[in-house]
């Protein structure tokens, strides 16, 4: 369980994981050591799992992005499509869902054109390997 204060130092830090941690304190209302070692705490129990760098996609050039439906016959609870696809390096997300379509793909790329050569790509590897009557 998390009390209140831990949910509003995770909630900071969510916001900002680079906020020091005097003026975390001093946002919750608590001493800084007392901040440092409920943050120790939280990442000990594994409510806080790491912190990240947030990159401006278009800065970088991938500004677009795409979401696609993706059909598995992997069996209920398999991960081999789902490790396979985080592999591709313009996916960034990789969501298990419940329907006809196994997986939602988060997909980045420089232009539309690109991000249509990737799926059209991907989709005639899978159609190929797809058993005979399965094919989408």
């Amino acid at each position: 369980m998390i009390d209140d204060v831990d949910c509003k130092i995770l909630n900071h830090l969510q916001g900002d994981a680079r906020i020091s941690n005097a003026e975390l304190a001093r946002r919750v209302g608590m001493a800084p050591s007392g901040v440092l070692e409920r943050v120790k705490k939280l990442e000990e129990r594994g409510l806080i799992r790491g912190y990240e760098a947030r990159l401006d996609a278009r800065k970088l050039g991938s500004g677009l992005v795409a979401f696609a439906f993706v059909r598995s016959d992997d069996r209920v609870g398999g991960i081999e499509s789902a490790e396979a696809l985080a592999a591709i390096p313009e996916v960034q997300e990789v969501h298990h869902i419940a329907g006809e379509d196994c997986y939602l793909i988060k997909i980045r790329g420089r232009t539309w054109e690109a991000l249509g050569r990737l799926l059209r790509r991907r989709s005639a590897s899978s159609r190929r390997s797809a058993p005979p009557g399965r094919r989408s």
